[in-house]
């Protein structure tokens, strides 16, 4: 089986950056304007099991962020 070695660093990197992007309204692969975690995890390019499984503060995280984006705007 070839299986992959987990980077949980550039993993969390990559949630970060797809993150600030998706925040910013500049998605590179997720629907623009969608805020959502299924947006985040897409646009994120990690595993949608990874990400829960090892980076569920950071799909908090950017709930939270999203959530006070729309209460501004």
């Amino acid at each position: 089986m070839n299986h992959r070695v987990r980077d949980p660093e550039a993993e969390r990197s990559a949630v970060r950056a797809a993150a600030a992007r998706l925040l910013a309204g500049t998605p590179e692969r997720a629907t623009p304007g969608r805020l959502n975690a299924s947006a985040l995890i897409i646009e994120s390019g990690v595993r949608r099991d990874v990400v829960y499984a090892f980076h569920r503060d950071l799909v908090e995280e950017f709930r939270a962020d999203a959530q006070r984006l729309r209460q501004t705007a």
